[in-house]
């Protein structure tokens, strides 16, 4: 009986530690650069999701992408105010600060052409491409 508890509790306590490790924690921004001439800026960063896995890569893309055009990174606020939104994004996305392994999300004109349009203004006219590394 007292080893059925004991098992009990150690099992709760790996299912807790999986959990926290999955969901338990934000994604942290770990560098960024931005390429800007006169009418274009394109913005790449690297962020650490912070999870075990990621299942659905294009739902947690329109996250990212969701909280960029937010400006909702707790570790790092992008500057829109004087260039503007980017016309093209680039984010590289690690699991865990552990992992060598990663893929990279573009966020990027259908035409090509993006001299035109940003990422927030325009999005119907932005694809995510997702590239698996």
């Amino acid at each position: 009986m007292k080893r059925c508890i004991v098992a009990m509790a150690v099992i709760i306590c790996m299912i807790t530690g999986f959990l926290y490790l999955q969901y338990g924690r934000d994604v942290k921004v770990t560098s960024s650069m931005n390429f800007s001439s006169d009418n274009y800026y394109e913005m790449d960063f690297t962020v650490v999701a912070n999870k075990l896995f990621i299942i659905d890569k294009q739902r947690f893309a329109k996250e990212m992408i969701e909280r960029c055009i937010d400006n909702d990174f707790h570790d790092i606020k992008f500057s829109y105010d004087m260039i503007g939104y980017p016309n093209r994004l680039q984010i590289n996305v690690y699991l865990n600060e552990f992992s060598k392994s990663h893929f990279t999300i573009c966020y990027r004109t259908k035409s090509g052409d993006s001299l035109d349009y940003n990422i927030k203004e325009e999005p119907r006219m932005f694809d995510i491409y997702i590239d698996n590394e």
